[in-house]
């Protein structure tokens, strides 16, 4: 094997085992996953938009929400649609998706002479008010490939800030996580938004690696952020992020001299900020058509539609609404749902009867593992650049999603912050065992780790892939209370948390 050889397996042996891998178990049986209570209205929107690209009719009714759309009855959706359409990229791919491999006349299944929400009234038909199985399959080809190539890129970022093993670690579990493998298999733009959001970060981090300006991959990073917006304007939650990146430049791995942050906000920095978000600006409206004829006007539109339902005037509850972005996406629902269940069964909450986190055992631990070894480095003035990134990664979105959240089931929320939540708990894992177990102990309990996450949710396999027939409404049916009702997945947690306090207690004696 000659230096080329030896350098592009190097290179890129690891990001395609890893694609190869998470699109063969994304795409497995597509049509084997029944639709999501939401897909008929995005596959309808979406193959609205293909269609009027490939006419060329950019400013359409139907794509711009105003005046008379015939395809589609935009009053059913209500105003949210101005926000929650998936923007023109998802709606090219699984319109595409539906071009060249679904044989079936295309349908919008959203037109003013159909039922309204038939799934919700319960009068769906399918192949008459919502899409077949065989139309859904074909519409999700290129969802997959999204989500695989997102896989890729969590190990990307991780590698980037610390090391191949968190790169893997985070790339696994995000892999396995519950609400990602779900939305991988539909037509919902979920992935699409976590693809082009982690995409914005890994190119921004790019631009500084090796504390030296690329100004190509920070252009880019600012395309792509508007695509992401474009998809879902929740995106705009790592904002604050990645300024933070912009402004902190340095070697990732470097450790932080707080005396010297001033020195970070120069007018080089504010020269850099300024580059990003313009080209941000200028490529949100240039690269999405709804715009096109009265840019202002249409943002001022999605603005009003996003009060409509009722965002802005949430009001902070501190009982409920700062530790609800926690307790759904990632971490303590199960403590808190056995608190309830256990000390006050007459006062469960109406959503904690029916609605439960996403997450596992391992994430949930290490998560919190993740958090201690940042705010221990943050006391001892020894944290790096790299680990305060992934915190503030993770401070922005909570602070920002906190207010949006009113319920423990809104699923379609929580995409953004189970990434640095995901690459915490990896941080986590990765600090437990370093320079203390030996490698067959490490690679044994990693192998453990992943067992145990990745079955919380494959223990459902039938669901996803073998029962068309169900309408599936998260977090109904695939939760993590849900699967505990598996003995599998009981047993191998009570394993878990054994072998874990076992490790724990081997690590304290050998430290001290």
């Amino acid at each position: 094997m000659n230096f080329l050889q030896q350098n592009f397996y190097k290179k890129f042996s690891i990001p395609l085992i890893l694609f190869v891998f998470s699109f063969a178990i994304f795409s497995y049986n597509l049509e084997g996953q029944g639709i999501g209570i939401d897909e008929w209205f995005h596959y309808g929107f979406a193959m609205n938009f293909y269609d009027l690209v490939k006419e060329g009719n950019f400013l359409d009714e139907c794509m711009t929400g105003n005046g008379d759309c015939k395809t589609v009855d935009l009053k059913c959706p209500g105003p949210i649609h101005r926000v929650g359409s998936g923007g023109l990229v998802k709606g090219i791919f699984v319109g595409l998706g539906d071009e060249l491999f679904s044989e079936n006349e295309r349908v919008h299944y959203l037109s003013p002479d159909l039922p309204c929400r038939p799934i919700h009234l319960g009068i769906e038909e399918r192949g008459v008010n919502i899409p077949t199985q065989d139309e859904l399959a074909a519409a999700r080809f290129f969802v997959p490939i999204f989500s695989a190539l997102t896989i890729v890129i969590a190990f990307q970022i991780g590698k980037l800030l610390f090391n191949k093993s968190i790169g893997i670690t985070f790339a696994v579990i995000l892999l396995f996580h519950s609400l990602w493998f779900y939305f991988s298999r539909t037509v919902l733009f979920e992935v699409f938004l976590g693809f082009f959001m982690l995409l914005t970060i890994l190119l921004t981090l790019y631009s500084f690696d090796h504390n030296k300006i690329k100004y190509k991959y920070l252009i880019l990073a600012s395309v792509i952020f508007a695509l992401a917006v474009n998809t879902k304007p929740t995106a705009l939650e790592i904002f604050p992020f990645i300024i933070g990146i912009i402004l902190l430049r340095d070697f990732w791995n470097n450790k932080i001299i707080f005396s010297d942050l001033k020195r970070k906000f120069s007018k080089k920095a504010i020269f850099l900020v300024f580059i990003f978000i313009s080209i941000f600006i200028i490529s949100l409206f240039a690269t999405f058509p709804y715009y096109w004829l009265d840019p202002l006007g249409q943002t001022l539109l999605q603005i009003e539609s996003v009060k409509s339902e009722n965002y802005s005037g949430l009001t902070l509850d501190l009982n409920k609404k700062i530790i609800l972005p926690m307790i759904e996406s990632a971490t303590i629902a199960p403590i808190i749902d056995s608190y309830y269940y256990i000390f006050f069964p007459d006062e469960i909450p109406q959503s904690v009867t029916y609605g439960h986190t996403f997450s596992s055992l391992p994430l949930s631990l290490f998560f919190f593992v993740g958090l201690f070894w940042i705010f221990y480095r943050i006391r001892r003035k020894q944290i790096t650049y790299a680990e305060f990134l992934i915190f503030i990664w993770y401070a922005c979105v909570y602070s920002i999603l906190t207010p949006l959240t009113e319920s423990y089931n809104t699923s379609r929320h929580f995409i953004p912050i189970i990434f640095p939540m995901i690459l915490i708990m990896a941080y986590g894992l990765n600090n437990f065992l370093t320079h203390t177990f030996s490698k067959k102990i490490k690679t044994s309990f990693w192998i453990f780790v992943v067992a145990t996450h990745s079955i919380t949710y494959l223990v459902f396999w039938d669901i996803i892939y073998f029962k068309p027939e169900i309408i599936l409404n998260l977090p109904l049916l695939l939760n993590l209370r849900e699967s505990f009702s598996h003995p599998i997945v009981l047993i191998s947690g009570v394993i878990f948390i054994i072998v874990f306090l076992l490790l724990t207690y081997y690590r304290i004696r050998k430290i001290s």
